[in-house]
Formats: structure tokens, C-alpha cells, sequence
């Protein structure tokens, strides 16, 4: 999916999506590495500490462990500062804990840090959806659209919204 970097790791993105709760991907259920055009299997990448943070932190909110998928967010963020999705998955911690000034600013840094990343846009929509503002949902989701216009999410949360308003 252009622009969709990383979908595989990343099922809190992929929750935020979707709208459902996904649980973090076992090693097993983890897709085997596509073959290049030569046919040769591109290297697994090792995932880098923040991802393994953000991993553990689905696994804890998957489970209902909202506070350690929490600490494990921000340890995510501690280690890399910009990284993307710890800050989506802080967002959506505190939006759950009702917070959305916090989740606003928390956006906003994924936001600066990833201006050109779906998942971001992905994540302003839910966020605009949640608070009721269907106008700006509808921009993200449009803009979410446009910058991965292969990808599935965007247009199933887009009839969402409208099925709603």
C-alpha cells in the first residue's frame, strides 16, 4: 500500500483505521518477507527499540491493560521523540481516558514529526469523528484518501462517516 509504511507492525495504526481493537501480531502471524522483482527475499528489518515499546504497548491495550499500554507509549516516545505510532497510541489513550486536549497536541507532534504519513491523517479523522466534527473527519479522511489512494481504511471510514451524517 504506497504510503502505508510498515502496516505490518503497526496493527494499533491499523485499529485506529479500522476502528476495531487489534491485538499485537505474533512472530507466526507475521507475513513472510515479499520477494523482490529478482526474486530475491528482501531482508527483515530488526525492529528498532520504540517499535518494540509500541508493539508491547497494543499487546497491553488489546488485553484491556490501558495503563501499561500507556507506559510502554511513552517509553516508545522517550526513546524516539517523533515517533509516529506511540504517539498515535498515546492519542488514543488519552482520548479513551477522556482527554482530547492532550490526544489533539499528541496528533499534532505525529503530525509535525510525519506531515505526509496516512496514519496520522487517519488519526485526525477518528479523532474529528469522536468529537463530532464530521467537516474536518471528512478533510483527513479525504487527505488520508489522496496520500494512499490504494488503501482500504480511508474509503470504508469515509462511507462510515457518511452513513453516520
Amino acid at each position: 500500500m504506497p504510503g502505508f509504511t510498515n502496516i505490518r507492525r503497526t496493527p494499533l495504526v491499523l485499529a485506529c483505521l479500522t476502528g476495531h481493537s487489534a491485538a499485537a501480531p505474533s512472530e507466526a502471524q507475521t507475513p513472510a518477507i515479499p520477494a523482490l522483482s529478482n526474486g530475491v527475499k528482501a531482508a527483515a528489518s530488526p525492529l528498532k527499540p520504540a517499535d518494540k515499546l509500541f508493539k508491547e504497548g497494543v499487546r497491553l491495550q488489546s488485553k484491556g491493560d490501558v495503563a501499561g499500554a500507556k507506559a510502554q507509549f511513552e517509553a516508545g516516545v522517550r526513546t524516539d521523540p517523533k515517533h509516529m505510532q506511540s504517539l498515535i497510541g498515546l492519542a488514543s489513550v488519552a482520548m479513551m481516558q477522556g482527554q482530547p486536549a492532550e490526544a489533539e497536541k499528541l496528533i499534532a507532534r505525529a503530525d509535525a514529526a510525519n506531515p505526509k504519513a496516512p496514519e496520522v491523517q487517519m488519526a485526525w479523522a477518528r479523532f474529528h469523528a469522536a468529537r463530532r466534527d464530521d467537516v474536518k473527519a471528512e478533510v483527513a479522511l479525504k487527505k488520508a484518501r489522496t496520500m494512499a489512494p490504494d488503501a482500504v481504511p480511508p474509503y470504508v471510514e469515509l462511507g462510515m462517516l457518511y452513513l453516520r451524517t
